[in-house]
């Protein structure tokens, strides 16, 4: 088992496209790499810099409004 079929669809991809069409093996393999780049690898960079936004942005001081309302209600 690999993470998200890597190296797997690539190769069972590229062979069945060229099988299927007429179309020549450097654009159909230049295709499915690419599509694979960025479904695959863009989201890893993207995600870390999201983190990364999140943990350097000031968090806003907690609601205690929430916490008494919910003190206040019968058990």
């Amino acid at each position: 088992m690999t993470p998200g079929g890597l190296g797997i669809v690539e190769g069972v991809l590229i062979p069945a496209l060229i099988a299927l069409g007429d179309a020549p093996a450097g654009p159909v393999a230049l295709g499915v790499l690419t599509w694979r780049l960025f479904e695959f690898w863009i989201p890893i960079p993207l995600s870390g810099l999201t983190y990364l936004s999140l943990r350097a942005l000031p968090r806003p001081p907690p609601n205690d409004q929430h916490r008494s309302h919910h003190e206040g209600e019968a058990s």
